[in-house]
């Protein structure tokens, strides 16, 4: 609140959001409950904005977001409620654990239906299937975002449970696998010629910055997925591209370490940024040496 009342709602996205606004279609992981009601879980952390803040995201030029997540419900279902009718409001469409979004888009004389469908693990395969399916025959174009659950955090692996379910979503229709929950990235792979990037880390996000081996985990990316279709709509080719980024652009430093930051490790201050230059350069090899295909 405070950053926002001093620069304006442009703040957290200052940075990237030309990148956004270039993409025909911004989808985001939304990772907090946009309400208003003040009694939360008992939980470690709740993460709580007001509903008025869906038009920053909506402002930086993102479309979609993924609502399946283990933060969307931290002030209740009348918290996740709120948030849908906050992102409604703001024009902005959603996946959640069991609402699909579809985004009608039209370009080159073409019009596609893409479709996005939220699931946070673990849960039932076969029901995830069955939605996916179903999904595919309502649109052109399937993009499914798993939060990770039962897979650690801070880890930069693919863990065996999530690939088998990663590729049972490719197995039932979907196009795009999006993954989070790890806080950095994971790699990424391809599974009959569809790609699953298994966590697109953090971005925007309120918690303090740790550290390990002495390297802040700051990390962070934007994956951009290009594909082009026939007249039947269907991918005839497609291609990938990471943009390396950091989630703080302050030098300022902790001064000690507390359960959420580590001492040395950067301020964070909510406004990510892309990364160039020799850090960039290092942060792809990073995410290359991750992953099974090649990324630019």
């Amino acid at each position: 609140d405070r950053l926002l009342s001093t620069y304006g709602t442009s703040y957290p996205f200052k940075n990237v959001q030309q990148v956004f606004h270039a993409d025909d279609l911004t989808i985001a992981n939304l990772e907090c409950a946009l309400t208003t009601r003040t009694s939360y879980k008992d939980k470690t952390h709740t993460l709580v904005g007001d509903p008025s803040y869906a038009y920053i995201l909506k402002q930086a030029g993102i479309d979609v977001c993924n609502l399946a997540n283990n933060h969307t419900k931290d002030a209740g279902t009348g918290g996740y409620s709120d948030t849908k009718t906050a992102l409604n409001s703001a024009g902005i469409k959603f996946s959640g654990f069991s609402e699909d979004g579809i985004v009608t888009l039209s370009k080159n004389g073409i019009t596609v239906k893409v479709g996005f469908a939220g699931f946070q693990t673990p849960t039932p395969e076969a029901s995830m299937r069955a939605r996916v399916k179903a999904l595919k025959k309502r649109c052109d174009i399937v993009v499914v975002s798993f939060h990770w659950c039962d897979t650690t955090e801070w880890a930069s692996k693919i863990f065996a449970s999530d690939r088998k379910m990663a590729q049972a979503a490719i197995q039932a229709g979907a196009d795009l696998v999006l993954g989070s929950h790890r806080h950095v990235p994971a790699g990424i792979e391809r599974y009959r010629r569809k790609y699953i990037v298994y966590d697109l880390s953090n971005f925007v996000v309120g918690i303090k910055h740790k550290s390990s081996g002495g390297r802040p985990l700051t990390d962070s990316m934007i994956f951009q997925w290009t594909v082009t279709l026939d007249d039947k709509k269907r991918i005839t080719d497609q291609s990938i591209r990471v943009i390396p980024c950091t989630t703080s652009t302050t030098t300022a430093t902790y001064p000690a370490t507390d359960a959420m930051g580590t001492q040395g490790a950067p301020v964070n201050n909510f406004r990510p940024a892309v990364l160039t230059g020799q850090r960039g350069r290092e942060l792809l090899e990073r995410i290359q040496a991750l992953s099974t295909v090649e990324i630019s």
